[in-house]
């Protein structure tokens, strides 16, 4: 597996997910932020019930983006007040450090940071088991445990696929297959532009956008309101059900 590149977003675990208000809370946090939200999107992905939203702009990308993220909490706030659920705000550097801050109703309740050059790894010493259990006591293992993946699971789950839901204010709520297709171009645009090829999640594919819905093997599809959230990384999603 090649190495994960820096990245950060905001996870939580949810039963069922009503996507209606995710553009407008989004918006709102961005601006809350001090970013403009006119192009920016917000990317949804799924995994077990285990939600994460980022966004998708200029400044959310490589080493930059999840030096912002670690900053930048206003929708983690936002999430856990809307959702009634913990929601964590995460960074993962894989040069530098990894750092989980959690919020609850809307307040920070919780928070670690592991900066890698503290540790005092001796790379020549250390043998691999004792590496991985020095790494299970670390934030993002944690994390993991507490949302009920593995800390492998957690800091790839950026790379799969996403739903990216357009902000500007006169996207309306949904999106259309011709929106789709534009933020798929507009994202990988933005990764041809950061360094190293970093990329925090992938748009839908513009091939096999069909009536029947949007295809791709690990497509993601928001689910109409109330229904079980573990059906987003399901191929037989409706596409009645999209946001």
């Amino acid at each position: 597996m090649s190495k994960s590149e820096a990245h950060g977003g905001y996870l939580c675990r949810l039963e069922t997910l009503e996507g209606g208000d995710l553009p407008r809370l989004a918006r709102e946090s961005l601006e809350a932020d001090g970013e403009p939200t006119e192009g920016a999107g917000l990317l949804v992905s799924v995994l077990r019930k285990v939600v994460r939203f980022a966004y998708d702009a200029p400044h959310t990308y490589g080493r930059r983006g999840a030096q912002w993220y670690g900053k930048h909490h206003a929708l983690a706030a936002r999430l856990s007040t809307a959702f009634g659920v913990t929601v964590h705000a995460y960074v993962f550097d894989p040069d530098e450090l990894e750092s989980v801050v959690t919020y609850g109703a809307g307040h920070r309740v919780g928070g670690e940071t592991v900066r890698y050059e503290d540790a005092e790894i001796d790379d020549e010493e250390i043998s691999e088991e004792a590496f991985e259990a020095l790494r299970g006591r670390w934030p993002m293992a944690h994390l993991g445990r507490l949302l009920g993946l593995t800390r492998e699971e957690l800091i790839r789950l950026p790379y799969a696929r996403s739903v990216l839901m357009p902000l500007d204010a006169d996207a309306g709520p949904g999106l259309e297959q011709g929106q789709v297709e534009d933020a798929h171009r507009r994202g990988a645009q933005r990764r041809r532009h950061v360094a190293g090829g970093d990329a925090q999640g992938e748009a839908l594919d513009d091939g096999g956008l069909a009536d029947a819905g949007l295809a791709g093997e690990d497509r993601v599809v928001l689910p109409a309101a109330g229904e079980d959230v573990d059906d987003l990384a399901d191929l037989r999603v409706a596409a009645e059900h999209r946001v």
